[in-house]
């Protein structure tokens, strides 16, 4: 009787453990590598930007945004100046994914491998030339910092827009058909996951922690009146 009792008693303990405990959402994330080999448009205006890992849609007003952008990866020289612009790719467990596009580009004048590089200075002062006409060709608003190592573009308005996950069937068909327009454009991918986590408030802990050392006590007892 006595042992059913005690049983009856832990499992009373236990139930109030967890019913009295509370979980919280805790987001992880991780980070890795993606490459956009390739971007294509659709008849709709729709933007589809062909990765490593993932494709990414986006439609509507975001997507004349980053028509925009795409132009800006026809201009002569960017392939080689790109890296220096701030940019990121960030999905979130349904499948949304934001772009953001750093509007602070800061381009180098100088061969960081070899400063007398006299061509490289030259296709980086033709590069900026086109640049800056593209940019008012768009009536795009900028402010440009020089000093003997760079140039800054500050633009107003920062590319953050908002997209989905996607997967073309015809992925790899596409790329295989325009293998010599690759614009292989490395970006920072983020992953973030959704956890929950048990959490147990501070007087729960106690309760428990005295449960288990009295435990090796209190169960030879049981037994022994059983």
């Amino acid at each position: 009787m006595l042992k059913k009792l005690s049983l009856l008693i832990l499992i009373i303990l236990t139930m109030f453990l967890v019913a009295c405990s509370n979980t919280k959402i805790i987001k992880e994330s991780s980070t890795k590598n993606e490459v956009i080999r390739q971007v294509m448009s659709t008849p709709k205006k729709d933007v589809i930007l062909l990765g490593d890992n993932y494709d990414y849609l986006f439609t509507g007003e975001e997507a004349k945004k980053l028509l925009t952008l795409i132009d800006f990866f026809k201009i002569e020289g960017l392939n080689g100046n790109i890296n220096y612009i701030k940019k990121s790719l960030t999905i979130d467990e349904s499948g949304i994914v934001k772009l953001y596009v750093g509007t602070e580009f800061e381009f180098q004048k100088k061969n960081e491998n070899n400063i007398n590089d006299k061509k490289f200075e030259q296709e980086q002062e033709k590069f900026v030339y086109n640049f800056k006409k593209r940019l008012d060709d768009k009536k795009i608003e900028y402010k440009i910092k020089e000093n003997t190592e760079t140039w800054k573009f500050l633009l107003p308005n920062t590319i953050n827009i908002e997209g989905k996950v996607a997967k073309l069937e015809n992925h790899n068909k596409i790329l295989q058909e325009n293998s010599n327009q690759l614009i292989n454009l490395n970006i920072d991918l983020t992953e973030v996951h959704q956890k929950e986590v048990r959490r147990f408030s501070p007087t729960q802990i106690i309760v428990g922690t005295v449960g288990v050392i009295l435990s090796p006590i209190l169960l030879p007892i049981i037994f022994l009146y059983n």
